[in-house]
């Protein structure tokens, strides 16, 4: 009996087909090397009463000279805990970008030995194009990497009104050589 009411009570609480929400979030990934803080969106779908899709992206600002992007394509099976407290494990795809960037290194070694040798640094790049000596460019300490992966992860959400919902997730992104897990928290709009 008891379990029958919870298939009762779990159906009252169901999704309603074709609903969609939209919505900004925070982000925190988590690489062995780097973490870096993010800001995001994303765009729901209810697929069944069950099912929903989910796109979203995210930036994640420079730290330790990277700064990293993603792109996701995942799928939500929600579990309805009460009236407004909803559970979900999600999977689905990633399209990740990372640009390590250590112009700002070179630029800090420029300055210092155009300071020891008491110049400025126009002057430091006068005195070597004068005497044949070949300066690397900052540009020449970038390097980009764009992969394909796979996300896999579990988030819970609460309903504060019929419009306006907020959620808190965890994900791990299996992307090769940028690995990571990535906690997200933030509100989307129900329309």
């Amino acid at each position: 009996m008891v379990a029958a009411m919870m298939l009762l009570s779990a159906g009252a609480f169901a999704q309603e087909v074709g609903k969609m929400a939209a919505g900004v979030q925070a982000s925190y990934g988590m690489h062995k090397d780097y973490k870096n803080f993010g800001i995001g969106a994303k765009f729901q779908y209810n697929i069944t009463d069950r099912f929903r899709g989910e796109a979203s992206g995210n930036y994640f600002f420079k730290k330790d000279y990277v700064s990293m992007w993603d792109i996701n394509a995942n799928v939500h099976y929600v579990f309805p805990l009460t009236a407004k407290l909803n559970a979900y494990p999600l999977v689905g795809l990633t399209v990740m970008g990372a640009k390590f960037n250590a112009s700002d290194i070179y630029d800090d070694l420029l300055a210092q030995t155009a300071a020891a040798l008491g110049m400025t640094v126009a002057q430091y790049r006068e005195y070597c194009a004068q005497y044949g000596i070949d300066l690397p460019s900052g540009s020449d300490f970038e390097e980009n990497e764009t992969k394909l992966g796979f996300n896999a992860g579990v988030g819970i959400e609460y309903l504060f009104s019929d419009t306006l919902k907020g959620f808190f997730e965890f994900k791990y992104q299996f992307v090769k050589d940028l690995d990571r897990p990535v906690i997200s928290a933030g509100v989307a709009y129900i329309f």
